[in-house]
């Protein structure tokens, strides 16, 4: 994949909501994801609502730990 497409699934995530329920499903806080990313908690609120983009590096970062999030989430429920 190329940085622009990364960039708009990252966009498409945040459009649905995706981006927030992969978070709440994995049990993870805005603080924990924050932590992780290196932002605060409430500039990760800012981007689950899309009411601010992250900084490329960041959104390429966040779209990263989503992806695996996603991964290690839906691996657990398969095996339920």
């Amino acid at each position: 994949m190329t940085e622009t497409t990364d960039l708009l699934e990252l966009a498409g995530y945040i459009h649905s909501g995706r981006a927030r329920r992969i978070r709440k499903t994995a049990g993870l806080s805005t603080e924990s994801l924050a932590r992780d990313l290196g932002v605060t908690a409430a500039t990760v609120a800012r981007w689950e609502t899309g009411a601010v983009q992250p900084p490329r590096v960041h959104a390429l970062a966040w779209l990263k730990l989503l992806r695996r999030i996603d991964v290690h989430v839906k691996g657990m429920t398969a095996g339920e």
